[in-house]
């Protein structure tokens, strides 16, 4: 019987620790994701600044499974002490814009179709900051002060993947004074 208790015990102590593991990394996990690629987009362009990748390859893995026909553009951001203002025009085809919180939830999504006045047009104000009084621009409200902006441009064709090129160097991420 004491024999069979302290296999018990035994049992309950590993799943316990078992438990503990799990939750640590369900819960953690997307925080080190982030902070690893949003550490390495730093050191790439710093805070607050795109940077435009070339058409993908098999051995390119800055974006996870990146498409062959999606050219992408990826920046950290860091609205702790002013909110940033992305402006970025249309390529006439499919682009989008999605900003990501500091725990990969992926807060804000905006595609081409979406967008009013002809381009991109966001704010994006820190969580707790006021929202500023911007006539025209879409105001976003991040729930954490870093994250992650990601562009996608589709680039079908060559003479589309040259246009999407041209674009990128019009995408721009500025502080909002």
């Amino acid at each position: 019987m004491a024999k069979q208790r302290g296999r018990v015990r035994w049992l309950l102590g590993v799943l316990g620790v078992a438990l503990v593991v799990h939750l640590a990394v369900v819960f953690l996990y997307p925080y080190l994701v982030t902070d690893y690629l949003y550490k390495r987009l730093i050191e790439r362009t710093g805070r607050n600044t795109l940077h435009h990748a070339h058409q993908p390859t098999p051995q390119d893995r800055e974006v996870p499974m990146p498409s062959p026909d999606l050219i992408y553009s990826a920046g950290a951001y860091d609205v702790t002490q002013h909110p940033l203002h992305i402006t970025a025009p249309l390529t006439g085809s499919y682009l989008s814009l999605s900003l990501y919180a500091d725990n990969m939830d992926n807060f804000f999504v905006q595609n081409d179709r979406q967008v009013q006045h002809h381009q991109f047009d966001v704010i994006v104000v820190g969580p707790g900051d006021p929202l500023p009084h911007a006539t025209g621009s879409l105001v976003v409200r991040a729930p954490s002060a870093t994250g992650i902006i990601l562009f996608r441009c589709f680039a079908g064709t060559r003479l589309a993947l040259r246009k999407v090129a041209d674009v990128q160097q019009q995408i721009h991420c500025t502080i909002w004074q």
